[in-house]
């Protein structure tokens, strides 16, 4: 009877581990899955992202991704359900303010599934000053490949990628003040 509880036991346990270590890499897999690599000309300089639209939140009318050129873009994806993009918010607002008079703009593209009054009172009550968007062809979504938030993406004034981050982080920070001097130049 022992013999067959601890064969029982020793069995269960080897498919929780084995289920375990099959999470752990496609959670691995995922991640680099959103490692959208900027494109390459033939002459070796990145390309520009294609001239996506996205709707002001708020608004009917499409906004070109060309027409946010000639300023540095941190564009961060979030929604109001995602616990993680919330807490970060407030220091994207910071790093705003800091860098907005010098060619530095964010821009929020929000997915929460459709406009609602929840979105506009979390960007009142967080004190969001920063435009944010909608991407309802959810073309600029699946050229980026983003299925987990928050996504942080940076474009120059010419829409190419300079950096791209997956997962929240403190942006009025003393590194990314330095990052964000280095795209200025």
């Amino acid at each position: 009877m022992k013999k067959q509880v601890v064969q029982t036991l020793s069995f269960v346990l080897v498919i929780v581990l084995a289920a375990a270590a099959g999470l752990f890499w496609l959670r691995s897999r995922d991640q680099h899955a959103h490692e959208h690599k900027p494109s390459v000309s033939e002459s070796g300089k990145l390309e520009a992202l294609p001239d996506f639209e996205i709707v002001q939140l708020g608004a009917t009318s499409p906004t070109k991704l060309s027409q946010l050129e000639g300023r540095v873009f941190l564009l961060n994806f979030w929604a109001t359900w995602c616990a993680s993009c919330v807490i970060e918010l407030p220091s994207l607002v910071k790093l705003r303010e800091r860098f907005r008079g010098r060619g530095f703009e964010v821009v929020g593209i929000n997915l929460d599934d459709h406009e609602s009054p929840e979105i506009q009172e979390m960007i009142q009550r967080l004190g969001v000053s920063f435009p944010n968007y909608r991407d309802p062809s959810q073309k600029f979504v699946d050229y980026m490949n983003v299925s987990e938030i928050p996504f942080t993406l940076v474009i120059d004034r010419d829409r190419k990628i300079l950096f791209q981050y997956l997962g929240d982080q403190n942006w009025d920070s003393a590194s990314v003040h330095q990052r964000v001097e280095g795209w200025l130049k």
